[in-house]
């Protein structure tokens, strides 16, 4: 195992999409560092305004040019500053100025460098900015302050943003740069959870809360609904709802994680079930490994090969939790697809300790990763397609990095 030299933060650091740098807070400093020789690129004296506590951090998307992100953007209550890496003359400010629509409380850039997307407290409006000439357009209403709301076309930058005005879920679609609405869709759902552009920029889904059922529609990029689907009849349960959605780098697959503790496949071809990925309570694999973590008394880590079957800790299902949880600790909520989208990595809430790693070229398990504490994000490497990194919950500083290869 390689460790690298420690570096004192007061915020976690946050890496680049391009997986060159890292940014983090030290103090009042932003720091930029390079994730190859941890050599500081540069360390920003931050305002005495500035709240670090509540401090956003994001990168801009790649460039299409050349893939590298370039720009660092925080974000506070009040402020949002944004400065480039190599042009160190260059910084732009945006002021909340009265802040009579509520505080910001998300912020992030566009569909590239020179656009900051800013959301205003209480879900009154969504602001985008252009960092070239300062002009701002105003969009009322957004559902959601998180990415989960809103999403750019690949490709082409259209906009496209869920929205609840009236107490009906409306997609409005927006031309790129503009901003203007091209097009506004009713949606047929009750209270939707998300919208998700698939990575050709041929599809967007939106999937409905999880108290109406197993639903989730497929619209094509102009808006036109092509599918809906609603699970697959279980005995005299149609479906439990659904939690996650994700789309495979490739395309070819539009995953679905289910409070049913099943990860469903849709091919996107006609849109219909592939595979089922189920998550039982007992593992026994019929091909490949199941890795259980143990720590020393001395915090020393280890893997073992574990016997199987063998059943992973679970979370309480008592009466008691369930009337304190509506969600209840249950469903698929982590679905990570590799760069090449040949394997895939879950975790299942009612099992959060458990890792399954999924082979798609053969549709079935290839490994289970049972870690000392519950996983909280799994990543894969951008550019080593089978290189997974896991984070779990716990106070020790670790991260766990697993090589199919």
């Amino acid at each position: 195992m390689e460790v690298s030299q420690q570096f004192k933060t007061t915020h976690n650091a946050v890496p680049s999409p391009d997986n060159l740098h890292t940014a983090s807070l030290n103090g009042a400093r932003l720091q930029i560092r390079s994730t190859t020789s941890f050599d500081l690129i540069r360390s920003i004296a931050l305002p005495a305004d500035q709240n670090a506590r509540g401090t956003v951090i994001r990168w801009s998307p790649p460039s299409p040019s050349n893939g590298r992100s370039t720009r660092v953007l925080l974000s506070d209550d009040d402020n949002a500053r944004v400065w480039d890496l190599h042009d160190e003359k260059w910084t732009a400010v945006i002021n909340n100025g009265s802040g009579g629509m509520g505080k910001i409380v998300n912020g992030d850039f566009g569909r590239n460098a020179d656009e900051a997307v800013l959301f205003s407290d209480f879900g009154a409006k969504v602001t985008v900015w252009s960092l070239v000439n300062g002009r701002s357009v105003e969009i009322r209403d957004p559902k959601f302050s998180s990415a989960k709301g809103y999403g750019y076309r690949p490709k082409t930058g259209m906009f496209a943003l869920l929205s609840r005005p009236g107490g009906r879920d409306i997609v409005t679609l927006h031309a790129p740069g503009t901003y203007s609405v091209l097009k506004t869709l009713t949606l047929a759902t009750v209270d939707a959870q998300g919208l998700k552009w698939s990575p050709d920029g041929r599809w967007f889904t939106v999937w409905d809360s999880p108290s109406t059922g197993y639903k989730i529609f497929i619209y094509t990029a102009d808006g036109h609904l092509y599918r809906m689907y609603s699970g697959e009849q279980q005995g005299e349960i149609n479906g439990l709802g659904i939690k996650s959605v994700e789309w495979s780098p490739r395309g070819d697959f539009l995953a679905i994680g289910g409070y049913d503790k099943r990860v469903t496949l849709l091919g996107t071809r006609t849109f219909s079930p592939t595979v089922f990925l189920d998550h039982t309570p007992t593992i026994h694999l019929t091909s490949g490994s199941v890795w259980q973590e143990t720590v020393s008394a001395s915090s020393t880590r280890t893997y073992t090969e574990s016997p199987q079957p063998v059943s992973p800790p679970t979370t309480s299902t008592s009466s008691t939790s369930q009337a304190s949880d509506p969600a209840l600790k249950t469903g698929i909520s982590l679905i990570a697809f590799s760069a090449d989208g040949t394997l895939v990595a879950t975790r299942n809430d009612a099992a959060p300790s458990a890792v399954w790693l999924w082979d798609l070229t053969q549709l079935a398990p290839r490994t289970v990763l049972l870690q000392h504490s519950a996983v909280k994000q799994l990543l894969w490497h951008p550019a080593i397609p089978d290189l997974l990194l896991v984070q779990c919950a716990h106070d020790d500083p670790a991260l766990y990095l697993w090589s199919a290869a």
